[in-house]
């Protein structure tokens, strides 16, 4: 396994059940070989220690490029379930809450325009 800021880890050592990151896997793969995605990048972590790291599928299926791990994605509007699922962790652990002002985190809101601005 490459060098790494976070060491590796196994399912068990990070008190995950070594089945469910293998149905993660298999699910994945299963969804490749049915074309519901062409590939994908798996990456989980718990407490700063890798669990997984692997791709399956393609970069290109048409050049029988297979996708490699690190790859850059265009995932364009996918940015919203990504902050969308981030937010809700934050608002979980009680670090920000609907009713926050954006200029609190983000301090160039902090102007006539939007310093009223909720993330509500």
């Amino acid at each position: 396994m490459p060098d790494s800021s976070f060491p590796y880890t196994t399912p068990e050592e990070a008190g995950l059940s070594p089945e469910a990151v293998d149905g993660l896997v298999a699910t994945i793969r299963k969804w490749v070989e049915e074309w519901d995605v062409v590939g994908a990048e798996m990456f989980l972590m718990k407490d700063r220690r890798m669990v997984l790291h692997q791709t399956v599928g393609w970069r290109d299926k048409e050049e029988g490029l297979l996708l490699n791990r690190n790859s850059i994605y265009r995932i364009r509007s996918m940015t919203k379930p990504f902050t969308a699922t981030a937010f809700f962790i934050l608002m979980e652990e009680g670090r920000l809450s609907l009713e926050d002002r954006v200029a609190r985190y983000l301090p160039s809101w902090q102007n006539d325009f939007s310093r009223d601005i909720t993330i509500r």
